[in-house]
């Protein structure tokens, strides 16, 4: 059974972060009120959290944060990122936000071993997590071209704040130097749909409501 703990454990076996900043990131997110990851009762035991697509989600969108201080405030922004009007969209994310959509596509591959197959074999893509400052975070989910050997992403669906101007805020002063970029690959999805399967084949917890 997936509970939190572990499911720090496998995240940094998979992504070759160190466990030390897994943990801190789980740590500062449960610090968090209302917390935003997994957090189990005094005592531990039978007591111990099991991890929800949420967490993993929300644990997932904070490895991409420097500081990790600044994770419960990124992690809530990005969760409320809307998709961009006239922008791209696909199947894969429903939702109408990024933080339902990433819950989703966690909640859809850990019940369909098959779609998950197909979403990474077929399409191979990336999450791309931005940061124009602290304020102003936008995400993409890209496919990759291999028959390149350059890898060409070709933007699948992107998500911002209501009213961000991309281009306004890349051109920004002085929040344009501290723009970051983050890659997820689609096989860290996959590893977080398995924990949360875990967790539901055990507990027998309902699936998400699209």
């Amino acid at each position: 059974m997936a509970t939190g703990s572990e499911a720090i454990e496998a995240i940094a076996q998979a992504t070759g972060i160190a466990l030390v900043t897994v943990g801190s990131a789980a740590k500062i997110l449960k610090q968090h009120e209302p917390p935003l990851y997994a957090r189990s009762k005094r005592g531990g035991g039978r007591g111990a959290a099991h991890v929800t697509p949420t967490d993993l989600t929300n644990l997932m969108l904070a490895l991409c944060i420097t500081p990790l201080t600044d994770a419960p405030k990124a992690v809530t922004s990005m969760r409320a990122l809307l998709p961009s009007k006239g922008g791209f969209s696909t199947p894969f994310l429903p939702g109408d936000t990024l933080g339902a959509a990433l819950d989703n596509l966690i909640d859809a591959c850990s019940t369909d071993r098959g779609l998950s197959s197909i979403i990474e074999e077929v399409l191979d893509p990336d999450i791309e997590v931005t940061r124009f400052g602290k304020d102003n975070p936008y995400v993409t989910m890209g496919a990759t071209n291999r028959d390149n050997q350059k890898r060409m992403m070709t933007r699948l669906c992107e998500y911002q704040t209501a009213n961000m101007s991309i281009r306004a805020a890349a051109d920004a002063k002085p929040t344009s130097a501290l723009t970051t970029s983050v890659r997820i690959p689609f096989a860290l999805i996959r590893i977080l749909s398995e924990l949360w399967a875990d967790t539901r084949r055990r507990r027998g917890a309902p699936l998400l409501q699209i």
